[in-house]
C-alpha cells in the first residue's frame, strides 16, 4: 500500500521501510545473480572435463572415423521453442537439412563430443549417410593407402611365384649331359674389392659366397661331375685346385682365395688354363666354363679373340655372369662358344644367375652317345690302412684308414665319385647314380588353380586360407592333390618325387 506523509514531511518509519525493501531487492538481485554466474561455472566445468576426457589426440582412430562419417564438431539444435537445447555431432547431411529449412543448427563448433554417438548418429538418415560415406571415399581415398599396398604386394609375390616356376619349366624326356666337367673362374682383381649399394660390403665377398652355394648345389645336382676353380689376380690366371669330385676341396681353396687379391684381370689367362685344365675331360663329358666377373676390363698378354676360336673348337662352352656394366668382349666371348652372358642387378639377381648353371644343360643335337664303363668299389674297414694313390705320392701324407678299393686294380681312392688314379675306372657308389636319374624324368609341372580341390595343402597339411601360406595353388595332375608354392619347389627343386603319386603307387 501507499504511504502518506505526515505535514508534508516523510517520517522516519517510512524511511526506514524504504530502505530495508532497497538492500532487500538488491540482496535478491546479487542471490539471483551469484546463482546464475554458479550455474554458468559449472556447466563450463562438466563441458571440459567431458571435452579433456574424450579430446581427439588421445583416440588413434578419432580423424579417420570422424573424417569417415563426416564429423565437423557439435552443434546446438533448438526445434521447438519449448524443446530443451541439446547437442549432436554436426555432419554435412545436416547442414543440407538446415539450408532446406529443416533442422536450425547454429554455425557453434567444438572439438570434442559429448553424449552417446551411436544415439545421435541414428538420427542421419541411413541413405544420406551412405552418400556421404561414398563421397568419402572418393574423395579421401588416399588416406587408406595401405590396401593398395597390400593388394600390389600380393600380386608382386604372385607374379614372381609364376616367373619361378616358369624358368623351372623344363621340356620332359630330353637328353642331358649328366657327366660334366666345368671350370669355376673367379674375379679377385682390384675391380671386384669395389663396393656399391647393391653388392655389399664388395663385389669379391659376394662372388665368393655365390661361388660356394654354387659349388655345393652344382654336386648334389651333378654327383657323377668334376670341377675345378681358377682364380684371376695381378693380370694371372692361377688354377685353385684340379678337376675333381671332392666339393670340400674347393670350398677351402674358395675361402683362400678372398684373402688374396689385388692385380688386373685377365679373361685370356682364365681361358688358357681352363683349356688345359678340360683337355683330359673324355669326350662324352660336357665342357664347360663358368666365369664369375667383377671387371669390366681385360688385360691381355695377346690376342684373345684367337683364344675364344680355339676354345670353341674345343667345344667348350663359356658362360659369363657379370657384376658390373656389359662388356662387349664378354657378350662375344658366350655367344661364339654356345654359353649364356648376364649381368646382374643386385646380389640377390646375381646369386639366381649363378645358381642357375647347376642344371645340367641339354646335349646338342649332333653328341653321340657312348657307353661308359663305371665300377662301384667296397668300402675299407676303418681300420684298414693304406695309400691313396697319386694323392699320396703328390701331397706325402703316407698311410690312411678308410676309403674304397678299386674293383678292377685294387688301388684305393678317398671319396667317391672319382676316377681311380692307376685304371683310370670311373668309380661311383648307386645312391649317386639315382640322383642322377632324375633329370631326364622329372616330375610333371603342377597346374596352378583358383580354388583348391582339399582343405589343406597334402605336403605341410597347412590351410590354403591361412595368412601365412597365401600364394599360388597347385594341382598335382597324377594323384589330383592340392600342394601349396613352398611344397611346390621343395618337390620339384630338392625330393624330384611326389609323395601323393609315391602313397599311391
Amino acid at each position: 500500500s501507499r504511504l502518506t506523509t505526515l505535514g508534508g514531511a516523510t517520517s522516519p518509519f517510512v524511511l526506514a521501510t524504504r530502505a530495508s525493501n532497497a538492500s532487500r531487492r538488491s540482496e535478491l538481485r546479487l542471490a539471483s545473480s551469484h546463482r546464475r554466474v554458479s550455474c554458468v561455472y559449472d556447466a563450463c566445468a562438466s563441458v571440459f572435463a567431458s571435452a579433456r576426457a574424450t579430446w581427439p589426440r588421445f583416440d588413434p582412430h578419432w580423424h579417420l572415423g570422424h573424417r569417415r562419417r563426416g564429423w565437423q564438431g557439435l552443434v546446438r539444435v533448438q526445434t521447438r521453442r519449448d524443446e530443451a537445447v541439446r547437442w549432436q555431432p554436426r555432419c554435412r547431411t545436416m547442414g543440407m537439412e538446415a539450408e532446406r529449412g529443416g533442422t536450425s543448427a547454429s554455425a557453434t563448433h567444438a572439438p570434442w563430443m559429448e553424449g552417446d554417438e551411436d544415439e545421435e548418429e541414428d538420427e542421419v538418415p541411413a541413405e544420406e549417410a551412405r552418400i556421404e560415406l561414398e563421397a568419402y571415399e572418393r574423395k579421401y581415398a588416399d588416406d587408406r593407402t595401405w590396401e593398395r599396398v597390400d593388394v600390389a604386394v600380393r600380386e608382386h609375390v604372385l607374379e614372381e611365384q609364376r616367373r619361378r616356376r616358369q624358368s623351372r619349366r623344363a621340356p620332359e624326356g630330353i637328353r642331358r649331359g649328366l657327366i660334366r666337367h666345368l671350370v669355376l673362374v673367379v674375379d679377385c682383381s682390384d675391380a671386384s674389392l669395389q663396393g656399391d649399394v647393391c653388392f655389399r660390403p664388395t663385389r669379391l665377398s659376394v662372388l665368393v659366397a655365390s661361388a660356394e652355394q654354387y659349388v655345393r648345389e652344382f654336386f648334389e645336382l651333378n654327383p657323377l661331375s668334376s670341377m675345378a676353380v681358377v682364380c684371376m689376380r695381378d693380370g694371372v690366371a692361377e688354377a685353385a685346385t684340379e678337376m675333381t669330385s671332392s666339393p670340400e676341396t674347393h670350398l677351402e681353396a674358395l675361402r683362400a682365395a678372398a684373402k688374396r687379391n689385388g692385380g688386373g684381370a685377365s679373361v685370356q689367362n682364365a681361358l688358357l688354363v681352363a683349356q688345359r685344365a678340360l683337355a683330359g675331360a673324355p669326350p662324352y663329358a660336357k665342357r664347360e666354363a663358368v666365369l664369375l666377373l667383377a671387371a669390366i676390363t681385360s688385360s691381355d698378354p695377346g690376342d684373345i679373340k684367337a683364344t675364344v676360336e680355339r676354345v670353341k673348337q674345343e667345344r667348350i662352352a663359356c658362360s659369363v655372369v657379370g657384376a658390373a656394366a656389359e662388356v662387349y668382349l664378354f657378350k662375344l666371348l658366350a655367344k661364339d662358344t654356345g654359353g649364356t652372358y648376364y649381368v646382374a642387378k643386385d646380389e640377390t639377381h646375381f646369386q639366381q644367375l649363378v645358381m642357375a648353371h647347376a642344371t645340367p644343360p641339354p646335349s646338342a643335337p649332333d653328341e653321340v652317345a657312348c657307353l661308359v664303363r663305371m665300377a662301384f668299389p667296397r668300402r675299407n674297414a676303418s681300420d684298414s690302412l693304406g695309400l691313396f694313390g697319386r694323392d699320396a705320392t703328390q701331397r706325402r701324407t703316407g698311410l690312411k684308414k678308410g676309403g674304397y678299393t678299386c674293383p678292377q686294380c685294387k688301388a684305393r681312392v678317398k671319396e667317391l665319385p672319382a676316377k681311380c688314379s692307376v685304371c683310370e675306372m670311373t668309380l661311383i657308389s648307386a645312391p649317386d647314380l639315382a640322383r642322377s636319374y632324375h633329370h631326364l624324368f622329372p616330375v610333371p609341372t603342377f597346374e596352378e588353380i583358383d580354388e583348391p580341390m582339399d582343405e589343406r595343402c597334402f605336403g605341410c597339411t597347412k590351410e590354403f586360407c591361412a595368412e601365412e601360406n597365401g600364394g599360388l595353388v597347385l594341382l598335382c595332375g597324377g594323384c589330383k592333390n592340392s600342394f601349396c608354392f613352398e611344397c611346390d619347389v621343395q618337390i620339384h627343386e630338392s625330393m624330384f618325387v611326389c609323395p601323393g603319386c609315391e602313397q599311391g603307387d
